[in-house]
């Protein structure tokens, strides 16, 4: 008379199971994605300050004394993340190239600083985040 009928499919706890074991994953993936995104940024920072360095010491406009935005010595304005600037001076005495990195935020100078070996002291100020990193062409 009555007859069992089979079920197939999955019962609601398996299913409920699947979704948080995906959503752990998600949030480890997208962490993972936000470091490597920031470590990309200060590794382009890194890049396009060492190229305004060799910029500015072979800069012949005049005036590297005082302190030169780098896209205007001929640094591609593309090289550098939107939010950060780059300037050079170079002290033809000493034959030292002085690069000041303006970063967007006190983690960013930070990291830039230390990938650079610069000074880290001025990270923190109000006047924007800065830190600048000394070449000795003498080494």
């Amino acid at each position: 008379m009555f007859q069992k009928s089979q079920q197939s499919g999955r019962s609601m706890i398996e299913m409920l199971g699947v979704l948080a074991i995906i959503g752990i994953l998600s949030v480890a993936g997208i962490a993972g994605y936000t470091q490597a995104i920031k470590k990309n940024t200060v590794n382009d920072i890194l890049s396009a300050a060492t190229t305004c360095a060799i910029l500015t010491r072979s800069y012949k406009g005049g005036d590297i004394d005082v302190g030169k935005n780098c896209t205007d010595i001929g640094l591609e304005p593309e090289a550098i993340p939107s939010g950060v600037s780059i300037t050079g001076k170079y002290d033809e005495s000493q034959n030292i190239v002085t690069v000041t990195v303006t970063a967007q935020n006190e983690e960013q100078c930070l990291a830039v600083a230390a990938g650079a070996k610069g000074r880290r002291d001025n990270c923190a100020t109000i006047g924007g985040y800065k830190t600048d990193i000394i070449t000795n062409f003498n080494d």
